[in-house]
């Protein structure tokens, strides 16, 4: 059947009109920052840094690429040495699009580096953990950079430039009955659509207030998962690349349990943090304390352990869920009086 081009127009915009009414009150994707920058300064000994973390656009469509920036202001006379890059997710492609460098600056140096990021995911996808092993005059460490989300649509409001132009209405020779028919089905399609928005808001209403949400993962589960997948990849990780991952494990698990940003504290910054903590257990304090002196030692003085150390430290690593921060105390019981005890005091009396 064949329907006059403008008759179609008149439906596709009453039905977007009636959409749009029934649906109202959602935000456009336009008021998205375009950029995401995020820094922090800190010390390490007496040595000031200053690292950032830059996403332009922070908002991208499937697979369309972003530029990841990082950038870290040092003393002059510090010198980057490596840069340590969790995977991440498996639906996140990272590339390096240039090498990095490190430039003097009138107020020290400054290391920069970029890389391509593409999101093959729905929403908002966290940016691998990314670290900078420095070393400093007085000693090496190594420099966490603030994590970052990417936030990926299936369309975004830039697509509309692709649309083809309007070329004007085809005119063929149409009867009274193929109007009245196109009609009746375009009615009938609004009055369908406009049922089920209605059949969701009065579900929604209904359900709102009632439904249990699902209790959150203790911290304990990502951890332990974290730990059994390195015990299957043992032999076939590089050992300072097995170390790098165990000390991300450890140190995301620390955070989550203390309220400690981990993952942007330094070795020494972290452990003076458990230190000061009055409800860090000191055993795992120790522990969590060796499992990094460890890692750092495997990744910076490329350590090559056996595989029974390795094992033992992943032992180790796992019996610290559940037993970094002590138990609150338990508030005494009220105590019952029975029907029979005032009688008794006042028989005594």
């Amino acid at each position: 059947m064949r329907f006059h081009g403008t008759a179609l127009r008149l439906v596709h915009a009453a039905m977007a009109c009636v959409i749009a009414a029934a649906v109202g009150g959602c935000s456009g994707r336009g008021s998205e920052a375009a950029r995401s920058a995020i820094a922090r300064e800190g010390t390490s000994g007496a040595n000031h840094f200053r690292v950032e973390s830059e996403l332009v656009p922070s908002r991208v469509t499937l697979g369309q690429p972003t530029r990841w920036t990082l950038r870290a202001e040092l003393p002059r006379e510090a010198r980057a040495e490596s840069l340590l890059r969790d995977p991440g997710l498996a639906s996140l492609d990272v590339t390096a699009r240039e090498k990095p460098r490190l430039r003097s600056e009138r107020t020290g140096a400054v290391w920069s580096g970029a890389f391509d990021v593409r999101g093959f995911d729905l929403g908002r996808l966290p940016l691998p953990p990314v670290a900078l092993v420095v070393q400093f005059p007085d000693r090496r460490d190594t420099l966490a950079f603030p994590v970052d989300t990417l936030a990926v649509d299936s369309l975004t409001e830039a697509s509309s430039n692709s649309l083809q132009p309007d070329r004007g209405p085809i005119k063929p020779e149409l009867r009274p009955l193929d109007i009245a028919l196109a009609a009746a089905l375009a009615l009938l399609v609004v009055a369908a659509i406009v049922a089920i928005i209605l059949a969701i808001r009065k579900r929604r209403r209904r359900s709102k207030g009632l439904e249990d949400e699902a209790p959150p993962e203790a911290p304990e589960a990502p951890f332990l998962r974290a730990i059994e997948t390195l015990r299957g990849e043992i032999e076939s990780l590089p050992r300072d690349r097995f170390y790098d991952r165990l000390s991300l494990a450890v140190r995301a698990y620390v955070g989550a349990v203390t309220g400690i940003p981990a993952l942007d504290r330094t070795t020494s910054e972290l452990l003076r943090e458990l230190e000061r903590r009055p409800d860090v257990r000191d055993e795992a304090a120790g522990l969590v304390e060796r499992e990094l002196r460890r890692s750092d030692l495997a990744k910076f003085a490329r350590h090559e352990d056996p595989f029974a150390e390795a094992r033992e430290a992943l032992d180790q690593a796992a019996s610290l869920a559940g037993k970094v921060v002590r138990a609150p105390a338990a508030p005494p019981a009220p105590r019952v009086t029975t029907p029979d005890e005032p009688s008794a005091r006042k028989g005594a009396g």
